[in-house]
């Protein structure tokens, strides 16, 4: 094996060079003024490696996470179209627009039939448990 030496063909003065930069003597050879930043440079290159392999894994992770919520959005939105209408609207006053069993009661009675707040909130646990069935069904939940 090959070692290359380095040297410079400038007519400098080593042990004036060192003695400027604040060294005891000058190095006995070029191996030694180098091998001290070797460490830095090999662990900078694992850093780098590292990190790309990283980015790499976060991509795919963010890839395959963001397959499986298209998938899920749309076996839920699935769900939600063989509710009748009036199931529907429960569920996105409730869920979506979070509104109170009072407010809901408002919107969906009229003048004529009002309807109970606690009926509703009844209704909406049978709602639940028909999701709760329908999803376990299709293998959305355990």
């Amino acid at each position: 094996m090959e070692l290359g030496m380095l040297s410079t063909s400038l007519p400098i003065k080593r042990e004036l060079t060192a003695a400027s930069l604040g060294f005891r003597e000058p190095t006995h050879n070029s191996l030694d003024a180098v091998s001290d930043r070797d460490f830095a440079a090999d662990f900078l290159y694992a850093c780098a490696v590292t990190m790309m392999h990283l980015s790499r894994l976060a991509e795919e992770i963010r890839t395959r996470t963001g397959v499986r919520v298209e998938r899920q959005k749309q076996a839920l939105d699935a769900l939600r179209a063989e509710l009748t209408e009036e199931e529907q609207t429960l569920l996105v006053l409730r869920i979506d627009q979070q509104l109170s069993w009072d407010e809901i009661a408002e919107v969906m009675g009229d003048a004529a039939a009002p309807l109970d707040a606690a009926a509703l909130r009844k209704r909406f646990e049978r709602l639940k448990e028909k999701l709760t069935k329908l999803a376990k069904e299709r293998g959305l939940v355990a």
